[in-house]
């Protein structure tokens, strides 16, 4: 063999090997660097594929990752959801309720799909082993390791009799409990919810009972409801009927830190496309403003549902676990005549004190959010 025939040979293999490392860096290249630092997520109640394919592939074309809720659709026809927009892929349940067999002589009902851009797909996850057909969750892998999990939610109504407003809301709950711990959360969508100007700014109307429920999720979660702060513009209502009324049910709920990375939050005013009776919403987050934070990967211990749980049942559950660390403390603590005789043991006694608190709420209040807003330095004067 010829000197002539290595090189063409030593130049063929150098070839192959560059477009094989190009090809790895293409499939492993974070979501910010294949395309922007920006991500666009919108979600939107279609209340039925029929008729609104033209709005949700206009929806499609303006952002990166799409919710659609009530697609109405039977398993056996999801498929459809692939023709909205080639350029993205489809995760998508029907209602648990639909049965193919009876789908030329049922009307179909609910449903939940996710979609997002072929071009991020290398780094989206199905995170199949968590939600319903009322709840699905996806994970983008960001960079420097940074895990970003968007719920897609249709959550019950509040009259709704085929599905339970709560157990859906135990289910959202848990899944919070799990990404917590591994990144940040965007949870998006048709939460039958009506959050009035008690809970944010623009509210609108009264809150309603399942939307205190939620709030208090989120409290607990150290999660926000931003579009309900003046970050968001548009309407301040997302469902409307003429002749019926208005309502604000669907939002847009966010980890705290998050939240100042987002760049544009918007409620989308109506459009001659729209035939649904919703109004979608979209956000604009920055990922490389994200807080990298150390997650701790802790699960929850006695979790109480406390929204489920009525004052007397709080009282055995949180109460009367405290009052007996409380009463024990007091019992062997040195008090003369109902006083504490030195700064120093006011400084051990409230050392003490902050110790139950912290014992009881692990044992009942969910850990990580716990762990996330917990600043004891040390008793202050």
């Amino acid at each position: 063999m010829c000197i002539e025939d290595d090189i063409v040979i030593i130049t063929m293999f150098m070839h192959a090997l560059y477009v094989y490392i190009m090809y790895v860096e293409l499939l492993y290249t974070p979501i910010m660097n294949t395309c922007t630092t920006n991500i666009t997520i919108s979600a939107w109640n279609m209340k039925g594929i029929a008729g609104a394919s033209e709005y949700a592939t206009q929806l499609l074309s303006s952002c990166d990752v799409c919710i659609l809720t009530e697609h109405h659709l039977f398993p056996a026809e999801l498929y459809k959801l692939e023709h909205l927009h080639e350029e993205f892929e489809v995760y998508a349940t029907s209602s648990h309720y639909l049965y193919d067999s009876v789908m030329h002589t049922n009307v179909g009902f609910g449903g939940v799909a996710m979609m997002w851009r072929t071009n991020i797909d290398h780094v989206v996850t199905r995170c199949s082993d968590m939600g319903s057909d009322r709840i699905m969750v996806i994970r983008i892998e960001l960079t420097d390791g940074l895990n970003l999990f968007i719920v897609g939610v249709y959550l019950p109504q509040q009259q709704c009799y085929i599905d339970s407003f709560e157990d859906s809301l135990d289910m959202l709950d848990s899944i919070i409990t799990r990404c917590s711990s591994r990144g940040e959360i965007i949870i998006i969508g048709d939460t039958n919810c009506n959050f009035g100007a008690d809970i944010g700014p623009r509210g609108f109307g009264v809150t309603s009972r399942n939307a205190r429920l939620l709030h208090n999720v989120c409290v607990i979660s150290d999660l926000i409801i931003i579009d309900l702060y003046e970050t968001c513009i548009g309407p301040n209502h997302t469902f409307h009927v003429p002749g019926v009324g208005q309502s604000y049910i669907d939002h847009c709920i966010v980890s705290s830190h998050v939240s100042e990375s987002i760049t544009h939050c918007e409620i989308i005013d109506d459009d001659i496309h729209n035939t649904s009776d919703h109004l979608p919403i979209t956000i604009e987050l920055n990922v490389a403003n994200i807080p990298r934070l150390t997650f701790i990967n802790s699960p929850r211990v006695n979790k109480y549902a406390w929204h489920r749980l009525d004052e007397e049942v709080i009282g055995l559950g949180y109460t009367s676990l405290l009052q007996g660390r409380v009463n024990n403390l007091l019992a062997h603590f040195p008090i003369v005549d109902g006083l504490i005789q030195t700064s120093d043991g006011v400084r051990l006694f409230l050392d003490k004190l902050i110790d139950c608190l912290l014992y009881v709420t692990s044992k009942t209040i969910p850990q990580l959010p716990l762990i996330l807003n917990l600043n004891l330095t040390g008793t202050q004067f």
